[in-house]
């Protein structure tokens, strides 16, 4: 899912890391790390918050906030309510996309139209 949402994104150049891991669409590799293990002048793009770590949704929703990063979670009711910018909702077979676009607008992230329309906006 989180490949199909870089699809949809339009990243602004000065909010995107100066990293060599993350944009898939310009051809860059993917890496991973554990959030808690980074260390203060790490650059990246997105974190993702697994439905197991919802205790630690303030916390790395404030860090991705401040730094302008894409904050994704899923089958985390209160992530975009919070803060957060993408929670993926999974409901027996089928996926909604919730996007808090007000905070994706104030860190420099854009969506398309196409997933705007078919995602539930929260945060107007």
């Amino acid at each position: 899912m989180i490949y199909h949402l870089f699809q949809f994104v339009d990243w602004n150049q000065t909010a995107v890391a100066s990293n060599d891991f993350f944009l898939i669409c310009n051809g860059k590799k993917i890496k991973v790390f554990n959030f808690f293990d980074l260390k203060k002048d790490d650059t990246f793009d997105l974190v993702y918050l697994s439905e197991n770590e919802v205790d630690k949704s303030e916390e790395v929703i404030t860090f991705c906030n401040e730094h302008k990063i894409l904050s994704v979670s899923s089958n985390n009711p209160s992530f975009c309510k919070k803060g957060g910018i993408v929670n993926f909702a999974y409901k027996r077979l089928v996926c909604d996309i919730q996007i808090n676009n007000k905070m994706a607008l104030l860190n420099r992230i854009y969506f398309s139209p196409q997933l705007l329309n078919i995602a539930e906006i929260i945060g107007y």
